[in-house]
């Protein structure tokens, strides 16, 4: 997959004879994150490995964080296929004791983390009347608590760091509707869009971006059981302009945007990435 995601503009930006500084400004630069370390959990398939690689594509050295250890080292190897480089970490986001000891590991390794992209998600299916309470606390503990305590650990160190950094959460389009026999992971993804604006007023103020995307109905495993449902797929279909459903790689610019210093005055946003779903 060959990124080229481009701003075009014709200012170079500088000191305005006044003393203001003048906007910054990309003239035809595709991303390059070269000198960068980048962290991205659930990394071992999906719309996260497109990140991951994404990232490596563009010169970042990845950590690869997920609790499937054969997903996550094919996501390695592809990222050194494209010439960049990564590093497989085994983690459990449920556990706050592994995600500590984690982001201290990535540390050590790399010497520090620029960007943080919370990927890691599980979804579980039930009627709310039947919805069993180890679920609720699975799926929770990995949409919201998990992503909390990662922001935590890393926002942690870029703020010891003094030079700022990127956080991307993922939120959901859930966390505008409730949808349907997903209950938790409504739930979850309400909960860390919101920690997502609580922390950018927290952090705003040391140079990092804390902000989310919110991806529409993506053809992931997660999915599949809907993709292939053809009455619920069409259903969703017909409340989509764009006229399809997306796939892994339709995120990944997004991802790095975000990620990226052109969203360098991007504080505590949900950006939808869902061809036009919340538009209808």
């Amino acid at each position: 997959m060959k990124l080229n995601v481009r701003f075009f503009s014709g200012i170079v930006g500088g000191v305005h004879s006044c003393g203001r500084l003048l906007m910054k400004v990309f003239k035809d630069v595709s991303y390059n994150f070269t000198g960068k370390v980048a962290v991205i959990t659930g990394a071992s398939s999906g719309i996260f490995q497109a990140v991951a690689k994404g990232y490596g594509e563009a010169g970042a050295k990845v950590a690869v964080c997920d609790i499937n250890m054969t997903g996550a080292e094919e996501t390695k190897k592809a990222i050194e296929a494209l010439g960049g480089t990564a590093k497989v970490y085994k983690l459990d986001v449920s556990k706050v004791t592994e995600i500590v000891d984690t982001v201290a590991q990535i540390i050590k390794d790399f010497g520090k983390i620029d960007v943080l992209v919370n990927g890691a998600g599980v979804l579980f299916r039930s009627p709310a009347a039947e919805y069993p309470e180890d679920k609720w606390d699975f799926v929770v503990d990995i949409q919201c608590k998990g992503a909390f305590f990662m922001c935590r650990e890393v926002g942690r160190h870029m703020i010891e760091r003094g030079q700022g950094g990127k956080i991307i959460n993922t939120s959901s389009m859930l966390a505008w509707s409730g949808g349907f026999l997903v209950a938790s992971y409504a739930a979850g993804k309400a909960g860390i869009t919101q920690v997502t604006k609580a922390l950018c007023n927290e952090w705003a103020q040391y140079g990092i971006n804390v902000n989310a995307i919110a991806p529409g109905y993506i053809v992931t495993q997660i999915t599949r059981p809907i993709y292939d449902d053809p009455a619920r797929s069409a259903t969703i279909l017909d409340r989509l302009p764009s006229g399809r459903w997306g796939y892994p790689e339709d995120l990944v610019g997004s991802f790095l945007f975000l990620g990226s210093e052109a969203a360098d005055y991007i504080h505590g946003t949900i950006l939808p990435v869902d061809g036009g779903w919340l538009a209808r």
